[in-house]
């Protein structure tokens, strides 16, 4: 049975249950790029005029540059000057007016792209903060959009940051972990009710069939390429050298308790999602309480994103 919010998306535009949109929803560093690709080689149809691999990313990000260059100008249109702000993204983003040409813009990018698609995979960090638009948008070229959300541990995820995201200067650690909250916080909350699955990228790493077929069974996927076809091509992609920062699941996060906190619900939704949601809404409601705090000029000394926030200005 679908969702109220699926319905109503369905209502605007051509959805067909039997063309799939796979939106890989995750912080940059999260093991967004492993993942896209070996979606992609499992035969999920790709974007074009894709990104260039660069030294921060040898093995490519297979990500759009266009798609990417329209959420940034979309993020720049509502005063959010960078993907990894420390605000949420403003609810005016998402206004039907407001969201108009950006969304006439994406059915555009989809159309050219995706045409003879059945089944495609796309991916940006950005997506996190900008999912609302994609909702909106392909059911009018007639997609249905299915979300997998990458799982790796916050620090991990912050070291890699902090050597790569702002390329000419490191980005702290409570920067990386304050972007990390922000990503998976809205991602969760933009998804939840619609088709998604939370996937290990250790897991990835050390068993990529079984997450295939993880993503196969929990989204209703018939992969058009077996995976047993490219297991040789996928293997040597997913080495060892794609992981520059290692830590175990059980470093704890007893500086970021926030963090601590989103990431025990994550985890938990590998094995039964339905029983995080509690814990994804009081996180959420967390971090809005602490940025009205934060915009009022309040400031409580037990608020671990207000102090964040502190640390951002350096």
């Amino acid at each position: 049975m679908k969702s109220e919010t699926m319905q109503e998306d369905t209502a605007e535009g051509l959805y067909s249950g039997s063309r799939v949109a796979l939106l890989v929803v995750g912080t940059a560093r999260s093991g967004t790029s492993a993942l896209t690709r070996t979606l992609s080689l499992l035969g999920a149809d790709l974007p074009r005029n894709l990104a260039p691999a660069d030294k921060y990313n040898p093995a490519g990000y297979w990500e759009s540059a266009d798609l990417v260059s329209l959420h940034d100008q979309l993020l720049a249109a509502h005063d959010m000057s960078s993907w990894n702000s420390r605000l949420p993204t403003p609810a005016a983003t998402f206004a039907a007016e407001a969201l108009a040409p950006s969304c006439g813009e994406l059915v555009n990018l989809l159309r050219r792209d995706f045409a003879n698609s059945t089944l495609f995979v796309a991916k940006d960090p950005r997506m996190c903060r900008l999912l609302p638009l994609w909702h909106r948008a392909l059911p009018k070229v007639g997609f249905e959009a299915k979300h997998v959300l990458p799982v790796r541990h916050p620090m991990e995820v912050a070291a890699s940051l902090s050597t790569s995201a702002w390329r000419t200067r490191t980005m702290p650690e409570a920067t990386g972990m304050a972007t990390w909250v922000r990503h998976v916080v809205e991602a969760e909350r933009a998804s939840r009710g619609r088709p998604r699955v939370f996937v290990s990228y250790n897991a990835l790493l050390e068993d990529w069939r079984q997450v295939a077929n993880r993503i196969a069974t929990a989204l209703q996927i018939d992969w058009p390429v077996a995976p047993e076809a490219v297991q040789a091509e996928v293997d040597s992609f997913l080495t060892g050298e794609l992981r520059h920062h290692r830590v175990s699941d059980h470093l704890a996060l007893d500086r970021y308790p926030l963090a601590n906190a989103l990431y025990k619900a994550v985890l938990a939704s590998l094995d039964d999602e339905q029983a995080a949601i509690s814990q994804f809404e009081a996180i959420r409601q967390e971090l809005l309480v602490s940025d009205d705090n934060h915009r009022g000029g309040a400031r409580s000394k037990h608020s671990w994103t207000n102090r964040l926030f502190d640390l951002w200005r350096r």
